[in-house]
């Protein structure tokens, strides 16, 4: 239970606390689904609370958060629910919007292809869609950045936008 005080852990994140404690896997496995049913960890209401906060107090984007999340021993069908719900209470262009506006004040604009290139990609560490990315940045392009009309190709080919990606 101190493990619970501290901050919300997620079930994965609580077993492997116990198991590095020298707990046996039995009584884990009981004491982390005592605590599920009980309410004290629930790994849905953690993501959604994550997405919600840190989305607006660290101006990261839907990607970035789920991959924490991920790491953090969420379930994929926990983090598309979570989303689902928090994606009311959250405008990603305008909090990509806001991310863009730390960086510059703290950098100022882009002056060639390599500080734009550098925006771009610390904006995309952020977890905000790359295609998104390069439409807040594509008024700030500098002349001798010379980007392709149609947005940067990824690996795998053309960016594209999903739905789910610009809600």
């Amino acid at each position: 239970m101190r493990l619970l005080a501290r901050r919300p852990h997620t079930a994965a994140e609580l077993s492997a606390a116990l198991r590095r404690k020298g707990y046996a896997p039995g009584p884990i496995g009981e004491a982390v689904g005592a605590m599920i049913e009980s309410g004290y960890i629930d790994d849905r209401r953690l993501a959604y609370n994550i997405f919600l906060s840190r989305s607006k107090r660290m101006r990261l984007g839907r990607r970035r958060l789920e991959q924490e999340l991920r790491r953090r021993g969420v379930a994929e069908d926990d983090l598309r629910a979570a989303w689902e719900s928090a994606r009311d209470g959250l405008d990603e262009a305008a909090l990509l919007e806001e991310a863009l506006a730390a960086l510059l004040k703290r950098e100022g604009l882009p002056v060639d292809a390599r500080s734009f290139e550098r925006l771009a990609r610390r904006l995309g560490r952020r977890g905000f869609p790359q295609s998104e990315v390069m439409r807040v940045l594509r008024p700030l392009r500098p002349e001798a950045a010379h980007l392709p009309e149609a947005g940067p190709v990824e690996e795998d080919g053309p960016a594209r936008v999903d739905d789910d990606e610009l809600s």
